[in-house]
């Protein structure tokens, strides 16, 4: 329950913090960045951190028709049922668009694409025609976005943007070889390390490549498309049965799930054997080991994906505009898939509705991934202080290297205090174990002291922490804007999770990244202060010659970071936590939280694997932790600030951690005393970004979470002044 009290201090530390802090002009900025080799950032509109909650990681789109094939609006989320793998899913976010009063924003895409690969000469004449009768239909005014492309044995050629002027489209089909290539296959066909398997004719490794460049250009737009590919589709690989090897497993994973993510439907034109024979053979292939070489074929891939067969007719272009007429009604709805314990772990999707007249179309299923989640490694010993004195009292007998794994493999359940890791750190036999119990130590430093380093004092009545509060108020109100214009050197050792070893290829997409938290690089930075500003002067890296800063960066630890802290205070709650033992004395502890909606504090990270991979997510989340002040001065000596990011129902963030620790000391600036920052640190856990190169363009996707830390230390304060002396020479100048 709230303190009045309490929350009276809140609210007196706002009006004396406005006082004297800009506090318009600072923010604070715990930010995240992952190193990937994807364009800069700056360049694309960040996502906002909390947009997505309460939507799945799953996104499907549904259409639902009657025994006449026409589309059915106006169904609500209770009148489906999902099932996964036969198990009901809970749906977490549902849309219905009827194309008039709901319409999808972007609007369905449309997508051409004329296979010159798989018919004969003939037959690739008449999808033209028929395609440019369709483009140039209604005076050439298309009713959805479109864009079209040419396949040839030289490739994929055509436009990616799509556009509604239906004769301008129609014309840039009358001269194919005049199209813009999107991918050329003289250029990579002897590239395709991931098509390693054996296939059958080129024209069917052609056709799955050029799927795979379109999945890859429509995965950059967002908006459901449809995808007509107007040929005959390709042959199955002969080598007459199932195809085992992995390549052909992780090919079909990989095109799986990139059409899904662009929210690609597949329609292609009737085949002789028909639907009903191929979904019987679809479905008993899941009942067997190995992929199916039939999985691998235009139809299969048509299937699941949601899409169909387009009606047998002389009038291809008639068939197209049934389907754009109706594309504007369907469903989209979200779900968040159980926890993998694989990757590439194939789940079967069934859609129903309780009327059984009724037809659902959507994707036949999808592969669930361990990196969905934060997975917990099962393999850390969570330990007590006391656990670890023992763990390190072996450590004489044991080399620099094993001391250090052993230590990565431990979690403390408590803090570790200054004077137990200075004495143990002095005692670590090599650099290796020293990192890694400073590491250890830093990721302790959010949690409460062991229960016999807390003081036995009574807790502080009513009137006695009003007194405390009240010296808080002045130590802001009177000493902090009475601080000079200093500067003081920044010097921060940085901490990451390295990447698995032997991590390479697709198919090791989910290996976890190592537990052990290893020093990545020491930055020392000039900062300055000057008038409640804080500023970073210059930056010397001592990191290994070329390297590039993508790592954890944290701002306004030095200054704004308690004003805002403390204004953000005064619209939350505030209560009394404990006493901790401090230097010279008991030091009274406070706990805070300040809810989404009146938080100043900015968490940022990059990037998410939307649209081309470049977007960064950024916000003001909610935000809780801990003020330490000494109850005789009213100083503030600690301060904690941590995100709430991670709520019992995790949403899909990218980003579940994002922390900061402040400490506060003694310093001699000019020759008087004052309390500055002398340490701090941070903590973010965020998502990987995984970057592959095998598809001839930078694909990123999903990686697991991993840890980056930074211990920052503050030393050589100095006054920020000018000095100038008058010398008086007597002697004339020669």
């Amino acid at each position: 329950m709230r303190d009045r009290v309490d929350r009276q201090f809140a609210v007196a530390l706002c009006v004396a913090t406005l006082a004297f802090l800009h506090f318009q002009a600072g923010t604070a900025i715990a930010q995240g960045t992952r190193e990937v080799q994807v364009t800069a950032a700056s360049t694309v509109p960040p996502v906002p951190l909390l947009a997505g909650i309460g939507e799945g990681r799953i996104r499907l789109d549904a259409v639902v028709s009657d025994t006449a094939r026409k589309p059915v609006s106006g169904l609500r989320e209770q009148d489906f049922m999902l099932l996964d793998n036969g198990a009901r899913q809970k749906i977490l976010s549902f849309h219905a668009w009827d194309g008039v009063a709901a319409r999808s924003d972007p609007p369905v895409e449309l997508v051409v694409v004329i296979d010159a690969v798989n018919a004969s000469s003939a037959d690739a004449a008449v999808a033209e025609r028929e395609a440019q009768k369709f483009l140039r239909a209604h005076s050439g005014h298309l009713a959805q976005p479109t864009s079209v492309y040419w396949f040839s044995h030289k490739g994929l050629y055509g436009n990616p943007e799509p556009s509604q002027d239906g004769n301008a489209l129609a014309a840039s089909l009358e001269h194919p070889k005049e199209l813009p290539p999107v991918w050329r296959a003289d250029s990579d066909f002897n590239s395709l390390g991931l098509l390693d398997f054996q296939v059958g004719l080129s024209s069917g490794l052609l056709s799955r490549r050029a799927l795979e460049v379109l999945a890859l250009e429509e995965r950059r737009k967002t908006g459901r498309k449809l995808v007509f590919w107007l040929g005959s589709g390709w042959p199955p690989p002969e080598n007459g049965g199932a195809l085992t090897h992995s390549a052909a497993e992780r090919w079909i994973a990989e095109l799986s799930t990139r059409l899904r993510e662009a929210r690609i439907e597949l329609y292609r034109l009737p085949t002789i054997a028909g639907e009903a024979h191929l979904r019987k053979a679809l479905d008993e292939a899941k009942s067997r080991p190995g992929i199916l070489s039939q999985n691998l074929t235009l139809e299969a891939l048509a299937l699941q994906s949601g899409g169909r067969s387009l009606d047998a007719s002389d009038d291809l272009a008639e068939q197209i505009e049934l389907c754009v007429r109706d594309a504007p009604v369907f469903y989209t709805l979200t779900f968040d898939p159980p926890r993998a314990a694989t990757a590439d772990e194939y789940h079967d999707l069934k859609l129903e509705t309780a009327d059984s007249g009724l037809t659902v179309r959507t994707r036949s299923g999808y592969y669930d991934e361990p990196g969905f989640y934060d997975q917990p490694d099962p393999g850390v010993k969570p330990v007590t202080v006391r656990e670890l004195e023992a763990i390190l009292e072996e450590a004489p007998s044991r080399n620099d290297k094993e001391l250090a794994q052993m230590l990565a493999g431990v979690d403390l359940t408590e803090r570790l205090s200054k004077v137990k890791f200075a004495a143990w750190k002095a005692r670590m036999p090599g650099a290796k174990s020293r990192s890694a119990l400073i590491a250890l130590a830093d990721s302790s430093a959010f949690l409460d002291p062991p229960a016999d380093e807390i003081p036995g004092l009574p807790i502080p009545d009513l009137a006695t922490r009003r007194q405390m509060m009240a010296r808080t108020i002045d130590y802001l109100k009177d000493t902090i804007p009475k601080l000079p214009n200093f500067y003081a050197k920044r010097t921060t050792m940085r901490y990451e999770e390295p990447p698995t070893a032997g991590y390479s290829g697709i198919g090791a997409k989910d290996a976890p990244p190592a537990r052990e938290l290893l020093s990545k690089d020491v930055t020392t930075e000039t900062v300055l202060y000057r008038g409640g500003h804080e500023t970073v002067e210059e930056s010397k890296p001592k990191s290994r010659p070329g390297a590039v800063d993508h790592g954890l960066q944290t701002l306004g630890t030095f200054g704004p970071i308690l004003g805002i802290v403390v204004v953000d205070m005064a619209h939350g709650s505030v209560a009394w936590s404990r006493w901790e033992q401090g230097v010279h004395g008991p030091v009274a502890v406070f706990r805070y939280t300040v809810p989404a909606p009146e938080s100043h504090y900015e968490v940022a990270h990059c990037c998410v694997p939307a649209g081309d991979g470049t977007a960064p997510v950024q916000g003001f989340p909610g935000y809780h932790g801990e003020i330490s002040i000494d109850p005789a001065q009213g100083t503030i000596l600690r301060l904690t600030v941590e995100a709430d990011l991670a709520p019992r129902q995790p949403p899909p963030l990218s980003i579940v951690r994002s922390d900061i620790l402040v400490e506060y000391g003694e310093v001699a600036i000019g020759g008087a005393t004052y309390t500055c920052p002398v340490r701090s640190v941070s903590i973010s856990r965020t998502r990987t970004l995984r970057v592959f190169q095998q598809w001839g363009v930078q694909l990123p996707v999903y990686g697991p979470f991993a840890t980056q830390m930074g211990d920052t230390s503050f030393t050589d304060y100095h006054m920020f002044r000018s000095e100038s002396r008058l010398i008086l020479d007597p002697e004339p100048a020669p």
